[in-house]
């Protein structure tokens, strides 16, 4: 499969640019240029009701070559940032984390998500200015959307949503964090020619797709797990660059590293097949359970209403409460066999057992129960 050096890869490719992008215009590949000077009025520009997204988990990897020496970075965190040091094989890795103690803090908003990759890039030129990475890795852990509420009621509404959920999140990541990252449409190499290259990535852990954006230079990750910036520093060898030409994949390399990542990118949608194949085989086992826990409470309503019918019967009462009991848990019961959440299971399984007390021990429940509502008053 031949890859022209001026066109990205068919299967996924990035759409012509749009006309509100061509601020982001071509800049410096080394880290001494901030997104700041590309795409001033970004943070203004943001369209919030076109695009309601918003990121959590911001970092930089900055990649070197463990067979050089690099300096380590202060253990202190300082405007925020934190920055961890260690080895991935044959790289060594500085991670510039924004306030590591709020990973899963707050949500931001694209203005804020600007401003924290802009600083992270800032702290690393100011640390590196004159030992500069060869690579960049940017990370958003997570892309969110508000839920619309019962999408699962209306199954049109609910493959909107999912269409809506999915548009919105390109279009943020395409209008708004790949310029911040010298990653976006119309951005091309100096060096090579080459325009990156943006792929739908499915990440296992998460079980998610989420997007990967390539460059000779830099790279970006959004919505996927922090092992899969792992995995990719693992494919990006060193021997693919070269220190006395300066940052990035030498140009020689790069379309046989590009052909590497389609392969790893081919066998996570495989990957995601299998997973979804567990799922529908859970989701059955999980249905079958429910439909024979629900079958069994039914049963149990027949029988109980079976002996209420019968002459004389002078346990009417405890009967009664037993059947609503058996009553109240054949919904939970279908919602664990509808949904597959093992709460209603759970919620089931405690009010069927109910009816234990209410057959054997009828006397000592109604004493309790007469206990309780004379207590109330002096709350």
């Amino acid at each position: 499969m031949q890859i022209p050096p001026h066109q990205e890869p068919q299967p996924a490719s990035i759409p012509p640019a749009q006309a509100n992008n061509e601020a982001a215009t071509s800049g410096s590949n080394s880290i001494s240029t901030t997104p700041s000077q590309q795409s001033p009025t970004l943070s203004t520009n943001v369209d919030q009701n076109r695009f309601p997204v918003k990121a959590r988990g911001i970092s930089l990897y900055a990649l070197w070559d463990s067979r050089h020496p690099v300096e380590r970075a202060p253990i202190e965190t300082l405007k925020d940032i934190g920055i961890r040091m260690r080895p991935y094989g044959l790289w060594t890795v500085g991670r510039f984390i924004w306030k590591p103690r709020e990973a899963d803090g707050p949500a931001m908003t694209a203005a804020e998500v600007e401003h924290i990759i802009i600083s992270l890039q800032d702290r690393l030129k100011e640390l590196y200015a004159v030992n500069p990475p060869m690579y960049l890795i940017f990370h958003i852990k997570e892309l969110i959307t508000p839920k619309r509420p019962f999408p699962r009621l209306f199954s049109k509404k609910r493959k909107t949503s999912e269409e809506f959920v999915i548009d919105s999140k390109e279009g943020f990541l395409e209008k708004y964090i790949q310029p911040l990252c010298d990653l976006g449409a119309g951005y091309v190499d100096k060096d090579n020619d080459w325009v990156p290259n943006r792929f739908r990535h499915y990440d296992q852990i998460s079980q998610k797709k989420g997007w990967l954006v390539i460059s000779p230079t830099r790279a970006l990750f959004a919505d996927v797990d922090e092992e899969q910036v792992i995995t990719l520093a693992s494919l990006l060898q060193p021997y693919y660059t070269d220190s006395n030409r300066g940052p990035g994949i030498l140009s020689e390399r790069y379309y046989d590293m590009l052909v590497l990542i389609m392969q790893w990118v081919s066998n996570q949608d495989s990957l995601e097949a299998v997973d979804r194949l567990k799922k529908l085989v859970t989701s059955g086992t999980q249905a079958i359970d429910g439909q024979v826990w629900l079958n069994f409470a039914v049963a149990g309503i027949g029988i109980l209403i079976a002996f209420l019918l019968l002459p004389n019967q002078n346990h009417s009462d405890q009967l009664i409460a037993s059947m609503v009991c058996l009553a109240l848990a054949s919904p939970m019961f279908w919602g664990y066999a509808r949904f597959g959440k093992r709460v209603f299971l759970y919620i089931g399984w405690l009010v069927a057992l109910a009816i234990v007390p209410c057959l054997f021990a009828w006397t000592q429940v109604v004493s309790i129960y007469d206990a309780v509502i004379k207590f109330l008053p002096h709350l």
